[in-house]
């Protein structure tokens, strides 16, 4: 196996690894209008609201919620948090845009369309450009949320 092989099967691999994550966006696309209503059951039943609660409380400063989806820990987060929010989603970004409007937060939160599984990748870099990579990280965001949805992706 020689140097083009691996890049080959690198490029097949990301191929891959992009039409899963192209049909996991499709189906949040279709089910964000009622996502909300299959999901609240787990606050209560599940004790995820009190946890929820409990985590993003003790949140400071500046904080990147991956997988923000609907926005429903939008409401949790305290008072004089900045919060950047991302999906890979069209349909969970835009009921987080509406959501955000509603709790009259527009100045406070900011929501971008952006896919975890390509963040997930990016991090996987040759050590020496994370090394250099990770300062700005450390000096844009304090806290880091992954909103119970690491293992929601095509990869895992």
């Amino acid at each position: 196996m020689d140097a083009d092989d691996v890049e080959r099967g690198q490029e097949s691999t990301n191929e891959k690894s992009n039409e899963l994550q192209e049909v996991t966006n499709r189906r949040y696309d279709r089910t964000s209008r009622m996502y909300d209503l299959y999901d609240r059951p787990m606050d209560f039943l599940g004790g995820v609201g009190r946890r929820r609660r409990r985590l993003l409380g003790r949140a400071r400063g500046r904080v990147l919620e991956v997988g923000v989806g609907t926005g429903r820990n939008l409401d949790t987060y305290p008072d004089g948090i900045e919060l950047t929010g991302i999906d890979a989603s069209k349909g969970m970004s835009g009921r987080a845009r509406q959501r955000v409007a509603e709790l009259e937060m527009a100045d406070d939160v900011s929501l971008d369309l952006a896919d975890v599984q390509e963040l997930i990748r990016v991090l996987k870099l040759p050590r020496e450009f994370a090394e250099r990579l990770s300062p700005y990280v450390r000096s844009r965001f304090m806290e880091l949320c992954d909103s119970l949805q690491a293992d929601a992706g095509p990869d895992h």
